[in-house]
Order: structure tokens, then C-alpha cells, then sequence
């Protein structure tokens, strides 16, 4: 039986199921899979109407750091394939042939699902879930938490 879905319901069950994996389960490598589909999905759309997506501005922010602290900056590029290395792996055979990768995968799938709920709540506000909100929240305070240990 052929079924018919928008990008948005597929990105919105993407989401959904990468927070239930994320929540429920601590499953990350799924939630990182899921949310780097939906982050991608979205993004694109917010491109072609040439709106800022969350990765973006994400690489501003960071070359603007890198600006002020009078080093020199990395290129977009390369910002990008270091903020999706995670997803990337994930999805692809390594060029090199590396068959290990190593990360924080708690903190990779949950900067992941910020960047896929971002851009879906930029595109989609009236279709974001109750459960979406919560994780901004909860993501938010842990990022302010996490920096106020560093001081």
C-alpha cells in the first residue's frame, strides 16, 4: 500500500521518535540518526526560502567567537563537517577505514535534536509538540548549567 507524507510529517516523526529514543531509551545513536534526518529535511527547506537554519547559525556564532578572540577563523566548511562528523559517521563507511568512532554521544544527539527542533519549529510553529518545547527547555537549562561548572 503507497502512502503519502509531507516533509513535515516526516521530519515531525523523525523528531518524535528521535526524542522517545533519546528520553526513553538513552538509545543516541538513534536519536542522532533520526534528528540528523529531520535537522537536514528542515534545514534545506530554510534554505530554499532563505531562512537561517540552526547550523547556520550555530557556525556564525562560533566564527564570531573565533573573530573576538583574534585567532584565525575556520572556514564554514569546515565547521560543518565537524558539527555533523557525528551524524556523518553514523550514516557513512569512513573513507579511511576507521571502523571505531568515539564521541560524547549524549551530548552529540542532544546538540542534534536542538539544531532538528529549531529548524522545525522555525518552519512548522503551529505543528510543534509539547514534547519538542520541553526538550528546548530542558536542553537549555542543562547547556546553563554546564557552563556555570566551567567558571
Amino acid at each position: 500500500m503507497h502512502c503519502t507524507f509531507t516533509k513535515r510529517q516526516i521530519a515531525h516523526s523523525q523528531i518524535q521518535h528521535a526524542l522517545e529514543c533519546f528520553s526513553t531509551h538513552q538509545d543516541y545513536i538513534s536519536t542522532i540518526t533520526l534528528a540528523g534526518a529531520a535537522e537536514e529535511i528542515c534545514g534545506k527547506a530554510l534554505k530554499r526560502r532563505k531562512i537561517t537554519h540552526a547550523l547556520d547559525d550555530q557556525i556564525r556564532l562560533l566564527q564570531a567567537i573565533e573573530r573576538k578572540l583574534g585567532g584565525p577563523e575556520t572556514k564554514t566548511e569546515d565547521w560543518i563537517a565537524h558539527l555533523n562528523r557525528p551524524r556523518n559517521e553514523l550514516k557513512h563507511w569512513s573513507i579511511l577505514g576507521i571502523s571505531e568512532v568515539t564521541a560524547d554521544w549524549r551530548e552529540e544527539a542532544r546538540a542534534m535534536l536542538d539544531r532538528a527542533i529549531t529548524n522545525y519549529m522555525t518552519l512548522y510553529e503551529d505543528h510543534v509538540t509539547d514534547e519538542m518545547h520541553a526538550f528546548i527547555v530542558t536542553s537549555f537549562r542543562e547547556e546553563s548549567d554546564d557552563d556555570a561548572c566551567e567558571d
